[in-house]
């Protein structure tokens, strides 16, 4: 799926827009993406995976890994919104784990805001716990 990235940005694009958070998202656009998403060395072509609906890219989980500390990050999960509720979300960050599992990580983190209950439910049945809760913090200029 690798060279299909239209396709997998279509599912990563549409996805950052729903998610919830106290920040608005806006477009990202496909070259951004490639650049600060897509294009990560760390990005793994064997432990993400993808959900087809015949030969259509619909939902996604990608993970990168830092195998120096046996580590990996969930970077991304996210199905297509007319194929949400049949448990592809699951499914595909399933893979992810049980991948990063039989390749010898220890831990996988994600984030996830606290209002977005559909991934939080995914993370829960995965058996992720809250690690941490995250603050920003932003200092304007002074006038």
């Amino acid at each position: 799926m690798r060279e299909r990235f239209e396709d997998l940005f279509e599912i990563c694009a549409t996805g950052e827009l729903d998610m919830p958070g106290d920040e608005p998202e806006t477009a990202m656009t496909l070259v951004d993406w490639k650049l600060d998403d897509y294009g990560v060395p760390d990005l793994s072509g064997d432990g993400s995976f993808v959900a087809l609906e015949g030969e259509r890219p619909v939902s996604l989980a990608f993970l990168s890994v830092d195998p120096r500390r046996k580590l990996a990050y969930n970077q991304m999960t996210a199905t297509l919104p007319e194929f949400r509720r049949r448990g592809l979300a699951l499914a595909v960050k399933l893979a992810a784990a049980r991948w990063a599992r039989a390749n010898g990580h220890e831990r996988i983190l994600t984030e996830n805001d606290e209002t977005n209950a559909a991934m939080l439910a995914v993370n829960r049945w995965l058996g992720y716990r809250p690690l941490y809760e995250q603050t920003r913090w932003v200092l304007e200029p002074l006038s």
